[in-house]
């Protein structure tokens, strides 16, 4: 699962960047269209802008997206793995003859 997430972090950092390109392409296009008073550049910058904004939508939700997955995965790997304490406490359950299978690893493997 880490390298899935370190994938897609590589990949949002791709388009991150390629959104800037565009954005810095776009102040340097405006200023040139308003300098030289050129229409036609103006308007491809406004274009130019929706384009952009599609990118930042889609980045935004991209974030959203791998925040709230690594969120339920350390919280999934948090219940299954269980404390130091717990684990202590096992070992010492698991000597005895009549003990069953510990709680904590029945409800992870209903989880899988």
């Amino acid at each position: 699962m880490e390298r899935h997430f370190e994938r897609d972090l590589e990949e949002l950092k791709e388009r991150l960047l390629w959104m800037g390109n565009l954005a810095e392409r776009s102040v340097h296009q405006a200023v040139h269209a308003v300098l030289e008073a050129d229409e036609k550049l103006a308007v491809a910058v406004l274009t130019e802008e929706n384009v952009i904004n599609e990118l930042q939508i889609e980045i935004d939700d991209r974030v959203v997206q791998l925040l709230a997955l690594q969120q339920l995965m350390a919280a999934i790997s948090a219940s299954c793995w269980p404390s130091r304490a717990s684990i202590t406490i096992w070992n010492v359950l698991a000597t005895r003859p009549s003990t069953s299978r510990s709680p904590h690893s029945a409800s992870c493997a209903t989880r899988a």
